[in-house]
């Protein structure tokens, strides 16, 4: 499972690369956004905006959980794991 907190380049480029990976099948487990204090805010439009524009298929919005409740980010972590598989 991944959690992803606020951070710099290298967190950025390993949510995107975790996102990426569970989308090609290559794993299934959880992935949570932990969103403190809107942090994570424009990525967030930046995903909403690939969407629109038909980049990405609608059906990826569940690759990933995004809540800015850190016991939320572990509740959505345990659900999938416990049930083998997270938003597929």
């Amino acid at each position: 499972a991944f959690i992803a907190l606020p951070g710099g380049f290298g967190t950025l480029e390993e949510l995107l690369e975790t996102i990426t990976l569970k989308q090609l099948r290559y794993h299934a487990k959880p992935i949570a956004i932990l969103d403190t204090q809107g942090y994570y805010d424009p990525l967030v439009r930046q995903f909403e905006r690939m969407f629109e524009a038909g980049f990405v298929k609608p059906k990826y919005k569940r690759l990933y959980y995004l809540t800015p409740d850190p016991d939320e980010a572990l509740d959505y972590i345990e659900r999938g794991v416990a049930e083998g598989r997270a938003g597929e």
